[in-house]
């Protein structure tokens, strides 16, 4: 319990960033006026409601879902120094995979979550038990979940 301690007190003290896309406005001013905790648990809700696809996640992410149905796949993008998770929903051709940055030009993208690598880790961490997913490394250090 120790242990889970010092990780709560490392996501409450760092500076974590998370950010939905598409204009989830609504959604990013939530975030990013919560506490580390309640960031950490709104965003795993909110991965878990896309998951979903009930009514209340076409409310939620019809700026993302419009009228269409998209893709049910995720996938995860970690740079190489563990800056940057990027989930996507729809498997993307990265134009880019550097060790700094996972870039589609913003097709299939649905959040990020940038800050310290412990931070960013444990965000990973917390998505990865929702939805367990395989590793793959690039020669490059970066690892893509899918």
């Amino acid at each position: 319990m120790e242990i889970e301690n010092r990780i709560k007190s490392i996501i409450q003290n760092t500076s974590v960033k998370v950010s939905f896309h598409w204009g989830m406005d609504r959604v990013n001013d939530a975030l990013e006026g919560s506490d580390g905790e309640t960031r950490f648990s709104l965003t795993m809700d909110l991965f878990n409601l896309w998951l979903e696809r009930s009514d209340e996640t076409k409310n939620v992410f019809w700026e993302i879902l419009g009228r269409e149905e998209r893709g049910m796949d995720v996938f995860f993008s970690l740079t190489t120094d563990g800056r940057q998770l990027r989930v996507w929903f729809e498997k993307p051709e990265p134009r880019r995979a550097r060790p700094e940055h996972v870039d589609s030009m913003g097709r299939g993208l649905l959040f990020e979550v940038k800050g310290a690598p412990q931070a960013v880790k444990h965000y990973l961490q917390g998505l990865l038990r929702i939805k367990h997913l395989e590793a793959t490394y690039l020669d490059n250090g970066v690892i893509f979940y899918g």
